[in-house]
C-alpha cells in the first residue's frame, strides 16, 4: 500500500497551491475593479459553490465505496509512488478531457449539469467555480478504469480534485499568451478559446492540464483574441436561477 499520509499531505499541498493562486487572482481582479453587472456575475458564480458543496459531501461517500470495492478487483498493484503518482494525473487528465468532451457531445449532460459553467459572459476567477454539482453524479464514472489497473482509489480522487482546481487560474484575461507553456498545457489563452461563444470556436479545447489529447483528437485550436463569452443565444446572465435554467433553452 502507498504511504497514506505522505500521498494525503502531498495531493493536499498541490491541491491547496492552485486554489491559492486562483485565489489571488481572483483578488487582482477585483482590485482592478469592474461595473455592477459583472460583480453580479461573479457573485452568481460564487453562489454555486455552497450546493455544490452540500452535494459533494453527499455524494462523495457513495463514490468512495465504489471506488474501494472496485479496488479488489485491480488486475496490478502499482505501489511505487515514483509511478503511481505521474500516471494517476496522466490518466486522470485523459479521463476529464473524454467526460468534458462527453459534457459538451450529449445534449442531455449538457443541460443537466455542465451548461451551467458556460452562462457567464464574462470571463474571470469565480466563472471557475460557476458548476452544477450536479456532475458529481455523472463525472466519476469515467476515472473507473484506472482503478481497475491498479491506481489507488485515494490517489484517483486526489488527482481528480487536483485536475479540477488547476483550471480555476485559467479563467482570467490578467495572463496574456505565453507562447511555449500554451503549446503543451491548458493556459488562460487555451480555454478562453474554450469559453467562445462564436460558433466557429464550438467545442474545442477540453483540456485539464496537458493539450496534448486536444491534439491528437482534433480539438485543439490555438488563442485567438477579441472573444464573446457565453452561450450563443444567450446575451445576458443576471439571474441567480437561470444559471441553471438556462443550459436548457
Amino acid at each position: 500500500m502507498l504511504d497514506g499520509y505522505i500521498l494525503q499531505l502531498s495531493l493536499s499541498l498541490l491541491i491547496g497551491a492552485v486554489i491559492t493562486f486562483a485565489i489571488v487572482l481572483g483578488l487582482e481582479e477585483w482590485k482592478i475593479g469592474s461595473s455592477k453587472d459583472i460583480k453580479k456575475q461573479k457573485f452568481i458564480s460564487i453562489s454555486t459553490v455552497i450546493p455544490n458543496i452540500l452535494l459533494y459531501f453527499l455524494v462523495t461517500p457513495y463514490w468512495g465505496l465504489v471506488y474501494l470495492n472496485l479496488e479488489q478487483y485491480a488486475l496490478f498493484q502499482i505501489t511505487n509512488l515514483f509511478w503511481a503518482v505521474p500516471l494517476a494525473l496522466i490518466m486522470c487528465d485523459f479521463s476529464y478531457y473524454w467526460e468534458h468532451r462527453a459534457a459538451h457531445k450529449f445534449t442531455f449532460l449538457w443541460k443537466l449539469y455542465h451548461g451551467t459553467h458556460h452562462t457567464g459572459i464574462d470571463f474571470n476567477i469565480p466563472l471557475a467555480y460557476r458548476v452544477n454539482g450536479l456532475n458529481l453524479l455523472i463525472a466519476p464514472i469515467f476515472y473507473l478504469p484506472w482503478i481497475l489497473i491498479g491506481i489507488e482509489p485515494i490517489l484517483i480522487i486526489g488527482m481528480q480534485l487536483f485536475v479540477f482546481h488547476f483550471q480555476g487560474w485559467l479563467h482570467t484575461n490578467l495572463i496574456g499568451e505565453m507562447t511555449k507553456f500554451d503549446r503543451w498545457f491548458n493556459s488562460p489563452a487555451n480555454h478562453r478559446m474554450h469559453h467562445s461563444a462564436d460558433i466557429k470556436h464550438k467545442d474545442v479545447n477540453f483540456a485539464a492540464i496537458f493539450m496534448l489529447w486536444d491534439k491528437i483528437f482534433g480539438t485543439c485550436i490555438k488563442p485567438e483574441g477579441n472573444l464573446r463569452y457565453g452561450i450563443n443565444e444567450i446575451t445576458s446572465d443576471n439571474s441567480y436561477i437561470k444559471v441553471y435554467t438556462n443550459p436548457w433553452k
